[in-house]
């Protein structure tokens, strides 16, 4: 009330008076702004379907990933193995292929739930096996080779047993 007042004498304070005002709201639009970027909301899969709660900064990265579109994990997963199965495509040519196999899938999976669960646990099963089998894949690592022939580290146990020790009086 103060500057109020003090801005009704000049014209100066006034102005003085309304950009200290301006600059207080903007910084409490800003903290309210970092608020919302980390505030959690429900998110739909633009190829599936499936929610997930994200923040908006997540969701803002996934979509300068994606073209411009939402997808939950198991989708870019399976967008990034489409486009290095089609080498030469974009990633809007492999996310449109990737959403007409969802499109498919999921008329296909509406009339039982059950039945959409299962293909989804099938689904991620294939992904894990071709991340798992494949050497050259971007999105998995190399598969283990074991040799028969390595000995183990250790041949004992390793519980160490002490022998009872003669009392000292």
């Amino acid at each position: 009330m103060t500057s109020a007042v003090a801005a009704n004498q000049s014209g100066d304070a006034l102005y003085r008076g309304v950009s200290e005002g301006t600059g207080l709201a903007a910084a409490n639009l800003a903290r309210t702004s970092t608020a919302d970027e980390s505030a959690e909301q429900m998110q739909s899969c633009e190829c599936c379907g499936l929610k997930e709660e994200c923040t908006r900064a997540y969701i803002g990265h996934v979509r300068t990933l994606f073209c411009g579109r939402y997808v939950c994990g198991l989708c870019a997963e399976a967008v990034k193995e489409e486009r290095g199965r089609l080498q030469s495509a974009s990633m809007e040519d492999a996310l449109r292929a990737h959403m007409v196999v969802c499109a498919q899938f999921n008329h296909a999976a509406r009339a039982d739930p059950l039945v959409q669960l299962a293909a989804v646990a099938e689904l991620m099963r294939q992904i894990l096996r071709k991340s798992g089998s494949n050497p050259g894949s971007p999105s998995g690592s190399p598969k283990r080779q074991w040799r028969s022939n390595v000995a183990p580290l250790r041949s004992q146990s390793c519980i160490v047993l002490k022998a009872p020790s003669a009392e000292f009086s």
